[in-house]
């Protein structure tokens, strides 16, 4: 089975569109860290999971099912930016990596606080009809989850979601 890629300009605009589409401003990638992490070729953003607590299972479902025996992918973002976002998941390795269950559901066990992006191939979805990974929002212990954006390009469908101190309580 050949992998078909699509060219660079294609991925550039597509990433453009994405941009323009959710209101974020091109230009604003120079605030990231492009170090080399010794020994590795992941960036100095790429997280990893901290062994703290509280700890949550997070929920989700997809919009669109996918084939089968297709799996989700965990990333920690430094932050909850659209751009951030995609530098993690262009250049920063899966921290979980879960199946997905009965075409569209989803769960990530046991998280500490912090923020995350989940992404899905987008060549998985059954008859090409391309979804997006949703979360379900809860207030827990005096935290909660807080759903930030999805979309995505023609490579992946994605979700952004955070698990901080609930405010004002």
């Amino acid at each position: 089975m050949k992998k078909s890629q699509a060219s660079p300009r294609v991925k550039a605009s597509s990433i453009m569109v994405l941009l323009l589409v959710c209101g974020c401003q091109s230009g604003t990638f120079g605030h990231l860290q492009h170090e080399k992490v010794s020994g590795d070729n992941q960036t100095s953003f790429c997280g990893t999971l901290p062994n703290v607590s509280p700890r949550f299972n997070v929920t989700g479902v997809l919009t669109s099912p996918v084939n089968p025996n297709s799996s989700i992918f965990l990333f920690i973002a430094p932050n909850t930016s659209f751009e951030t976002s995609l530098q993690v998941l262009e250049n920063c390795s899966a921290i979980i990596v879960r199946p997905i269950i009965e075409k569209a559901n989803f769960t990530f066990d046991d998280l500490p606080p912090g923020d995350y992006v989940a992404m899905v191939p987008s060549a998985v979805f059954f008859a090409k009809i391309q979804g997006f990974p949703m979360v379900q929002e809860f207030n827990r212990s005096n935290y909660s989850l807080k759903f930030n954006f999805y979309g995505g390009s023609q490579e992946y469908s994605v979700v952004s979601f955070s698990i901080h101190p609930s405010l004002g309580r």
